[in-house]
């Protein structure tokens, strides 16, 4: 029984270095001017604006996806480059390779092609956006940096490593 506590806490320890090592590439992604960064086609988002309210609220936490390995439709909401600024952006009609897109309170649309269409919205949630605005500001990595090397260090007494 004791062994299984000590495998329990060994593995509860690796997913929470896994946690820190995401945040902190995330904090260095938020921080530089790559904004964009790409794991297995999956990336994130952060909503600069309140135009998605009330379906996504202003500084929300969005995972997406290469739009290429989508069939788009009306009603998803993607990731669209113009002029350089990537915006996320509801998908409103769809006329062969025009894509018109909008937003949830706004009147203002735009047509936009599929090459500017960079992804597409698969999960957001205002619970991991609060966690992501905690661990990716300098307060944030610092707990978590603190956090895990007294959790490392009992770790290593513990497996006596």
């Amino acid at each position: 029984m004791r062994k299984f506590v000590n495998v329990v806490r060994f593995i509860v320890l690796f997913y929470l270095l896994f946690i820190g090592l995401v945040a902190l590439i995330m904090y260095i992604g938020n921080k530089s001017n790559v904004r964009y960064i790409n794991i297995r086609g999956y990336s994130y988002y952060v909503v600069k604006n309140d135009y998605l309210e009330p379906t996504i609220p202003s500084s929300s936490f969005v995972i997406v996806r290469e739009a290429k390995k989508f069939v788009l439709k009306e009603g998803d909401y993607v990731l669209v480059d113009v002029d350089g600024q990537k915006e996320l952006r509801k998908l409103i009609s769809i006329n062969g390779d025009s894509y018109l897109t909008g937003y949830d309170n706004r009147s203002t649309q735009a047509i936009v092609s599929r090459g500017n269409i960079l992804a597409v919205k698969v999960f957001s949630n205002m619970f991991v956006s609060i966690l992501f605005h905690i661990f990716t500001s300098v307060f944030g990595i610092i707990v978590l940096l603190i956090f895990l090397f007294f959790s490392s260090k009992m770790a290593f007494k513990r497996f006596e490593l």
